[in-house]
């Protein structure tokens, strides 16, 4: 079960990081209880506290290896008052990079997600998820996009939203779409992207890795484990492009955890992480 002291030792961002920045920005105060068991008090629960070091920012991400987290402030944001989901067939990786660039520039302040996942992700949600359909029939490009948008004004936003969707189109970046026109259908849509997790763990073994680096490198790591294991197991990738943060799996379904596949995968991805500027994600 997931707990707000978990989600600060492993500065847990998730899928709108995008937009509300991560716990190292929100984080205003903590208490953390020591090995030794001393109460240590950083709370003082200002957003601008410029007295001395800011010791909390060294326990957010240090996954409890200096102490327990057992108080937080946190500031927090208001719900948005309108909300808008789209999901986008690209034909390339390049071109999911460039709808990024758009999106950033027509929808800036209202964009609250970019997830992208692949067409392999696709097919696994879209068979080992429950009540799951093809929100595109037909259209079978090798990416695809989530973006969401959150504001204050709906009428606003979808104004951006079209904008934004016609200068993308136009462009050639994007080659089939769909809005999302109620609740039921925005759900269906993240639940594909949110439900890869399940549909792998459903399929059988897979091997995960959490792995933040600059968008440009996101999917070669995926191309490069491909070519390396050569149909010996399935490689896919999906994640937070927003923020660089990509979900490595490799899946073999309906085979056990095998010491072979893991042999082929490690050390290798650490290795290819090393020059890249790669951060991993325990």
């Amino acid at each position: 079960r997931c707990q707000i002291g978990g989600n600060v030792s492993t500065n847990a961002g998730g899928m709108r990081l995008l937009r509300y920045g991560s716990l190292h920005g929100t984080v205003l105060g903590l208490e953390v209880v020591l090995a030794n068991g001393a109460r240590l008090d950083l709370n003082r629960g200002l957003r601008k506290d410029n007295t001395g070091y800011d010791l909390k920012q060294l326990f957010i991400g240090a996954e409890g290896t200096l102490g327990v987290v057992t108080s937080v402030s946190v500031l927090l944001a208001p719900k948005p008052r309108a909300t808008n989901v789209t999901l986008l067939a690209c034909r390339s990786f390049d071109a999911v990079q460039e709808v990024f660039m758009e999106a950033r520039n027509h929808l800036s302040e209202i964009l609250s997600a970019f997830e992208f996942l692949d067409r392999t992700a696709m097919e696994y949600a879209l068979k080992y998820l429950d009540h799951v359909h093809d929100p595109m029939p037909g259209t079978n490009t090798p990416f695809y996009v989530l973006i969401e948008t959150s504001g204050s004004n709906g009428f606003h936003d979808s104004e951006k939203l079209e904008r934004f969707l016609d200068a993308s189109t136009s462009k050639g970046l994007v080659a089939n779409g769909i809005i999302a026109q109620d609740q039921s259908e925005t759900a269906a849509i993240w639940r594909i992207r949110e439900g890869v997790a399940e549909a792998l763990g459903r399929a059988g073994a897979v091997y995960k890795y959490d792995l933040s680096m600059p968008v440009p490198l996101m999917y070669k790591l995926v191309e490069e484990m491909r070519t390396r294991l050569d149909g010996r197991a399935n490689v896919l990738g999906f994640g937070h492009l927003g923020d660089g943060n990509l979900h490595l799996n490799v899946s073999t379904p309906g085979a056990p955890y095998s010491k072979a596949i893991l042999e082929e995968i490690e050390p290798y991805v650490y290795v290819l992480c090393q020059g890249d500027s790669v951060g991993i994600h325990a």
